[in-house]
Formats: C-alpha cells, structure tokens, sequence
C-alpha cells in the first residue's frame, strides 16, 4: 500500500514539474496547430474545401477497328469539390471516359465516366450521357491524275507519269463513297518544259475539292512532267531594209532576194501578227555604180526560228542617172499653130495692144538705075 502511494506521488511531482514549465502552452499551441492542419489537409474539414466547374473532354476507348467514329464528342462540364490545391491538380488530371466497345454502325447514346484524384469530391457531371456516331471503316484504290497549273503560254502536255500511279484511300463510308479520284496539283510557276519531283496526293470529289478525313497511301507520289511548245509554220516574204543614202547622181535600180521568202517557225501566240520578215539594214552610203551581192541576216522576233543560219543573198544593182540637156530652138522651123481653145462662155476679148511691125527687108524695086559712072562708059 505505502509503494502505490509512493509511486502516485512520483507522478503527481512530475505533473506538478511539467506545469510549472514555462514553454509548456508553446508546445500545447504547437499540437493545436499541427491537428487543424492534418484535419483539412486530409479533407475532412470544409472551411479550406471549394468547388469549382472544368471542362474535360470525353476519351473514347474500346472501338473496334472495323468503325471509325464520325466527327468528336464535345466536352463535358464536371463540378469537383475539396482543397484548394487539390482542386489545382483535379484539373489537370480529371478524366472522362466513353466506352465504345459494344458500339455498332450507326448512331448510338452513350454514358461519360468521369474520375478525380482521392481527397477530391465529384459533385456533377453535364452531361452524363452523349450522342455519338460511328461508320464502317472501307477502303479503295484510285488512279492518280496530274493536274497541271500555270502552264506557260504556247505550251500542251506531251507526257507525264506517275509512280505509283494509284494510291489507296481508306475513311468512313460516307466520304469514301464521295471520292472521284486522287489528284496530284502541280504549279510550274516559271517557263520550264520539264519537272520532276515528289507530290502530295489529294482525295477529290467529282468537282474537284478536297475531302477531308481519310488516309491515303502512299502520301506522296513521284511525277515527270514533259511540255512540248505549240508551234505554227507559216512562208514569209523578206524585206530589205536599208540605211543611209547614195551619192547624188546615183540610183538603186534594182534589188533581189534570194530567197525572197522563207518558212518559218512561229509560236502560236504572236497569232497573225507577223506578215513578213525584215533583213539587217544595209547600208548605202558610201556604194558607186555597179552591182553587189551580200549576205544579209534576217532580224527575228523571239521564239520565231527558222532552217539554216538565217541569211539571205541580197543584190544591189545601182547605176549612174542620165544628164539630160535640153536642144537649142530651131530659128528656121515655123512654131506649129496652136488650136484655140473655144471658150464655155463668150468673153469679150480685150483689144492687144499694137505691136510694132516688124521692119520687112526692102527689096531692090526694078529697074535699078545704074549708077552714072556706068551710064557715061555705055555712051562712049
């Protein structure tokens, strides 16, 4: 009995020792503290919990190979509750999960799974279940077709090829069944009459647009493409064309081209513009009398061509001009008489003035006297 009493007095000094400490209500503070934090931390307390709405999208899961699901479904809106910082995680790790493992062609209703870290709480999910839409997966083969931009002015396709020269195309029933073909679209961009490189392939519609959502195999394709320019062959007459001038007394009596024309080669746009072909000028000046042959280059516009180095023989002939001299009036020849002119209307002629006569050589009258010496030897 003494030893129980002994030892309850050992305690009650010890008890007695710990209140009389100084930093006893620190440490009681301490152990407060540390519990009200473990209580919220944990989530168990409401005063540090908050809601908050995220948005989610739906992951499908468990479609078959043989489907395809046609267009996504739309996000769904989750309410989640608890801590602060377990609300910042939620949002990053929340997930809603449609499965579609029992799905079959057509359109079906399905219900969204939504999963939140521990700690935190699922109040709402909006909506639960979705609409979704699935199609049989189908695939086919197509001709490549190359279609051709900016072709250069006066040029046509001569060849080209494709390698492979069809492609496969697989994507839901609705938009295979609208591919026409796959088209490979090519812009030269410049003047070239040759290009080779690897292309993209397009699934188009019978109008020509592309559709969207399938596969295609294989992506690329490899494409030559050759042009051949449209020509036109038309004969051209040639003229010369000639510079300065010939010394005074001279003239070009005569010019010839051999040939006089020449068929040529013509790039289809210049249309009928072009009507003749003119030679190099050639020069005069300084040229005499005489004849000379030359050859003479041809000035061609461009892209027209023409067989042979594209010269022509070009003779000149030039030749001294005449003098002429007018001839001395014959004094003996009587003018010839002048018709008159009948007047359209009777005029008064004026009245000439009076020309004076022309003194007319005096005849000697007969008989002549002779003189008197002669008259004085008769009488001897």
């Amino acid at each position: 009995m003494n030893q129980r009493w002994g030892r309850l007095d050992t305690y009650l000094k010890r008890l007695r020792e710990i209140l009389q400490d100084e930093d006893l209500h620190y440490r009681l503070l301490a152990l407060f503290l540390a519990g009200i934090l473990w209580f919220f931390a944990g989530g168990h307390g409401r005063l540090l919990s908050n809601e908050r709405t995220i948005s989610v999208q739906p992951e499908v899961v468990g479609l078959s190979d043989q489907f395809t699901l046609v267009g996504q479904p739309n996000p769904v809106r989750i309410v989640i509750r608890g801590a602060n910082t377990l609300i910042s995680r939620a949002e990053q790790s929340a997930r809603a999960v449609v499965d579609l493992s029992g799905a079959i062609e057509g359109e079906g209703t399905y219900s969204v799974e939504v999963s939140v870290p521990k700690g935190v709480e699922l109040v709402s999910v909006t909506p639960r279940w979705i609409n979704l839409k699935t199609e049989k997966l189908l695939e086919n083969s197509y001709p490549v077709y190359v279609g051709l931009l900016g072709l250069p002015t006066d040029y046509s396709v001569q060849s080209y090829t494709a390698v492979p020269d069809s492609v496969r195309v697989k994507g839901p029933r609705s938009r295979i069944e609208r591919v026409a073909s796959a088209a490979v679209y090519i812009n030269f961009g410049g003047p070239t009459q040759f290009l080779e490189g690897s292309f993209p392939v397009h699934a188009v519609d019978g109008n020509g647009r592309d559709i969207e959502g399938v596969s295609i195999d294989p992506e690329y394709v490899s494409v030559t493409v050759k042009l051949a320019e449209q020509r036109i062959e038309r004969l051209l007459p040639i003229v010369p064309q000639f510079d300065g001038d010939l010394a005074p007394g001279l003239e070009l009596s005569q010019v010839i081209v051999i040939p006089n024309a020449v068929t040529v080669s013509i790039p289809t746009h210049y249309g009928d513009s072009i009507q003749s072909l003119e030679t190099q000028r050639i020069a005069l000046t300084g040229l005499g009398a005489g004849e000379y042959n030359m050859n003479i280059g041809l000035s061609l516009p461009g892209g027209v061509v023409i067989e042979g180095d594209g010269t022509v023989q070009v003779r000149l002939v030039i030749t001294a001009l005449a003098v002429e001299t007018e001839p001395e009036p014959d004094q003996t020849q009587e003018p010839e008489p002048i018709e008159p002119i009948e007047p359209i209307e009777p005029i008064e002629p004026e009245p000439e003035p009076e020309q004076p006569e022309e003194a007319e050589p005096q005849l000697p009258q007969l008989p002549i006297e002779q003189p008197e010496a002669a008259q004085d030897s008769g009488g001897q």
